[in-house]
């Protein structure tokens, strides 16, 4: 399994939970790097209040997933594609505070 280094913390954790497979390599690259950047404003925050997360265009919902593994959040999460919003309920079941509009 190939590790990336968490937002550049010095957390390691699969790559593939953060690279989303998009055909244009730039446009990936773009995706990655807010993704990183957000969770990394996320941990350097270091606040004990729960986050208030509206997540439009939440996709398979990794980024709530991830950010309620390093602090509180309470999430709304949109996403138009039906497919994608049934990936996001799937895997963010087992969180009270998500809440899916």
């Amino acid at each position: 399994m190939e590790l990336c280094r968490h937002a550049g913390i010095g957390n390691f954790i699969s790559c593939s939970s953060y690279f989303v497979l998009v055909p244009n390599p730039i446009k990936s690259w773009l995706q990655n790097r807010r993704f990183l950047d957000a969770l990394k404003i996320v941990q350097h925050s270091q606040t004990s209040t729960v986050l208030r997360v509206l997540d439009f265009g939440a996709g398979d919902g990794e980024l709530i997933l991830q950010i309620a593994r390093i602090a509180p959040v309470d999430a709304s999460v949109f996403e138009p594609t039906p497919s994608l919003m049934l990936e996001a309920k799937e895997k963010l079941v087992h969180l009270n505070s998500v809440t899916f509009i």
